[in-house]
């Protein structure tokens, strides 16, 4: 028997990266940002808002859309696995 997940993809907004976030990590339009919230355009149209330290998850590589978490959520419902020359 194998255990098999689904890739997932995560960053933190940490008040400094909020256009790293939006325009490089999910290549959508960083509409504010004032270091302890920043706002985004998701690939739908929708606006996401995304509280400091929060975590954006994007469902698969190069994916336009996300879900946000809270750092509690996130420890909850994620583990964390190393990535090398992914």
């Amino acid at each position: 028997m194998a255990l098999v997940v689904d890739r997932r993809e995560s960053i933190q907004y940490d008040g400094t990266n909020g256009q790293h976030v939006a325009e490089t990590f999910l290549s959508c339009v960083l509409t504010s940002d004032d270091g302890t919230e920043m706002v985004f355009l998701s690939g739908d149209g929708e606006q996401v808002r995304v509280p400091l330290n929060h975590f954006v998850i994007r469902s698969r590589p190069g994916a336009r859309s996300a879900s946000v978490y809270d750092p509690d959520n996130y420890a909850q419902t994620f583990h964390e696995l190393p990535v090398g020359g992914a």
